[in-house]
């Protein structure tokens, strides 16, 4: 039997020649097993300008080229950048005169990371119009990316930036709020970088672009929204997902200090251990300090702890490949009267499969089935005429009644390991159809696979069935 996962969140704080680091990582044990085979990498695009193509400094420091280190294989970064792109047509490079959008149309989420240069539009001509141009375009990616996610980037704070045009007042008024409303009225995520480095001022030596030091530190302030947010189940041990987050600065001075919930972060908040624990959902925030004084801008991280339903503590030695089937004879929609039914047959199947009876029978199918990783798993059925499907006697498709062919579909949080599974299934007069179909964590639909049932060999006869699952089925209704 597999082992429980530890529980917690670990924050691990490490010094290195090149600075501080801070891990933020999810615990597990080890890499699950993954049954639906490698998935392929999320395809990111960012829409930007000059701060994606890392003017005046190296591209290979920018952000983008950072942050496809730092995410790893399981991410595709693409970027179409071009030096004064804005959504202004006033702007030095509109966005109607980019033509590369219509190339990228398979990209699960598009980063919108545009408008300081929009401030380059007259003040007055930008009041009146930029809500229509921030629509437009939106309307636009919209239409272009149809199955994409869209997050804005608020645009970063401006410190005397040399340019009569762009002030901190001006972006402050006539760029943050419209960008922000458009995306609310879309449901768009916004990703605050305009507040997050707000006191970073020696990250930008011109007042405008940030150093290779802030491209980093931009990279990894972005690298939590590439990852998945953390699971932890402490009664359980079930970890659904974990990230883990750098933040790299070079000062071998620096502490670490966090906050938990609605805590103040400050210079007296505690400095971060070499662990920590959050026994409940929550959020940390954390940045560095210099004895009492902030120097990063601060970075938050949201913790869930959500329930899963336990894996069974003792399994058969004897278990094999297979699900137990029993047939009886039936004339009603009621599925819970299949338990009172006579048997007809009773059998091992390699899976869910119909018997050449064609009318007026019912299926019992009891068994185990192995969930290979921790996660949400999501159920769905076809049948012509009712189902419905348990998973540890909890109802989890219900798809009953006379009907054609018809889906429905449940979700449940499982632990890694063995559960009850167990599908009843009627079939009147007329056409008949079962399919039963699974979907984990980071895999597509597919039908129930073979590799996953297991029953235990024991005495296969009718009072032995009806006992078993009338008593599974009666105990469940009651609660």
């Amino acid at each position: 039997m597999p082992q429980a996962m530890p529980t917690g969140m670990d924050l691990i704080v490490r010094s290195a020649v090149l600075g501080l680091a801070l891990f933020f990582t999810g615990m597990g044990r080890g890499k699950a097993r993954d049954f639906s085979g490698r998935g392929t990498p999320r395809k990111l695009l960012i829409l930007g300008d000059n701060l994606t193509l890392g003017y005046p400094g190296n591209p290979e420091e920018a952000y983008p080229k950072i942050l496809q280190k730092l995410a790893g294989a399981n991410v595709k970064i693409t970027t179409v950048a071009h030096l004064g792109a804005g959504i202004s047509p006033y702007s030095p490079r509109p966005w109607q005169h980019i033509r590369r959008f219509r190339q990228l149309q398979q990209a699960d989420e598009v980063w919108i990371q545009l408008g300081l240069n929009d401030l380059f539009t007259d003040p007055k001509v930008l009041s009146q119009h930029y809500p229509t141009w921030v629509d437009g375009f939106f309307q636009y990616l919209k239409k272009t990316f149809p199955r994409a996610g869209f997050s804005v980037l608020l645009p970063l704070p401006i410190d005397n930036s040399g340019f009569a045009e762009l002030s901190e007042e001006r972006l402050s008024s006539q760029i943050l709020p419209v960008l922000s409303h458009a995306a609310k009225q879309y449901g768009w995520k916004i990703i605050d970088l305009h507040q997050a480095f707000r006191d970073a001022a020696p990250l930008f030596p011109d007042g405008l672009h940030p150093s290779a030091e802030g491209h980093r530190l931009l990279a990894q302030r972005l690298l939590a929204e590439l990852l998945p947010v953390p699971y932890t189940d402490p009664a359980h041990g079930c970890y659904l997902s974990s990230s883990t987050l750098r933040i790299v600065y070079p000062q071998k001075q620096a502490l670490v200090r966090y906050a938990v919930g609605d805590q103040e972060l400050s210079g007296q908040s505690p400095v971060a251990p070499s662990q920590l624990t959050l026994p409940r959902s929550g959020k940390i925030r954390f940045a560095l300090f210099r004895g009492d004084r902030r120097f990063s801008p601060i970075f938050e991280i949201p913790v869930h702890s959500i329930p899963c339903e336990p894996a069974l503590t003792q399994v058969p030695d004897n278990l094999q490949p297979g699900i137990h089937r029993v047939v009886v004879r039936s004339k009603t929609d009621d599925l819970d009267k299949l338990y009172s039914s006579p048997v007809l047959e009773a059998s091992v199947q390699k899976n869910i499969q119909l018997p050449r009876r064609r009318r007026f029978f019912g299926l019992i199918f009891r068994g185990l089935i192995h969930i290979p990783r921790a996660g949400i798993w999501q159920f769905a059925t076809d049948s012509d005429d009712g189902s419905r499907l348990f998973i540890d006697d909890i109802l989890v498709v219900d798809n009953h009644g006379s009907h054609a062919v018809q889906r429905k579909t449940g979700r449940i949080r499982l632990q890694e390991g063995y559960h009850h599974i167990r599908l009843d299934y009627q079939q009147g007069d007329g056409e008949l159809a079962l399919r039963v179909q699974i979907k984990g964590p980071h895999t597509d639909w597919m039908n129930l696979p073979e590799k996953l049932l297991r029953y235990a060999p024991e005495k296969m006869n009718e009072k032995n069935t009806h006992a078993t699952a009338s008593v599974s089925v009666k105990t469940r209704l009651k609660e």
